[in-house]
């Protein structure tokens, strides 16, 4: 039987271990949360390697492709390099396939959705590939990349403007020490928003 193991970033409360059959193959499946603490998932990663023919990583950041930019999140690298020697995911690559079929499927099922639409991405990072797909549609594309990560008050309106924006962001938005205070700030950014409606009604 083999061992699927999803190591979460959510609650523990939901943990659950269940067995399961695929393609007639028997799984027995494992889901550890570790309540938002990386070095508590480390430690859970620890445990489970030895049991553990694959491991999933959920609710952490993907590494992602843009233009020729490659970026990889220092958070999910270290969680990766726990299990060196295991198959570890976050699912990015295969969500990444079914995204793209869903935009043409969508396209091609009802009537050319997407001809000039107006679409706005909040993480153009993440989306790029469906960006891409989405693209071939329409040229009516937003980002508010800049925003997101930096609180400037401004869109991306092109594929090629979120490249070169990746080209000159990445190499300081994902160091470390940058990706926590990013955290931080949006963290203290949404606690405002909320403390600022909440006043308002």
């Amino acid at each position: 039987m083999k061992t699927v193991v999803s190591i979460s970033q959510g609650s523990s409360e939901f943990d659950y271990e269940t067995e399961t059959e695929f393609l007639g193959q028997n799984f027995r499946i494992v889901r550890l949360g570790a309540d938002g603490d990386l070095e508590r998932a480390e430690s859970l990663l620890e445990s489970v390697r030895d049991q553990a023919d694959a491991i999933g990583l959920s609710m952490v950041h993907d590494h992602y492709q843009v233009g020729k930019e490659r970026l990889r999140h220092p958070d999910t690298e270290r969680l990766e390099a726990c299990v060196p020697d295991k198959p570890v995911t976050t699912g990015a690559g295969l969500r990444g396939i079914l995204q793209e079929w869903a935009i043409r499927h969508t396209q091609s099922e009802l009537s050319h959705f997407f001809d000039n639409a107006r679409v706005l991405f909040l993480n153009g990072q993440a989306g790029y590939r469906i960006a891409k797909a989405v693209s071939e549609h329409t040229e009516n594309l937003m980002f508010a990349d800049p925003f997101i990560d930096l609180g400037v008050p401004r869109l991306l309106t092109s594929l090629g403007q979120l490249e070169t924006y990746t080209s000159l962001t990445a190499p300081l938005l994902f160091r470390p020490a940058a990706v926590a205070t990013l955290t931080n700030l949006r963290r203290s950014l949404c606690t405002g928003l909320v403390r600022g409606w909440s006043k308002a009604h």
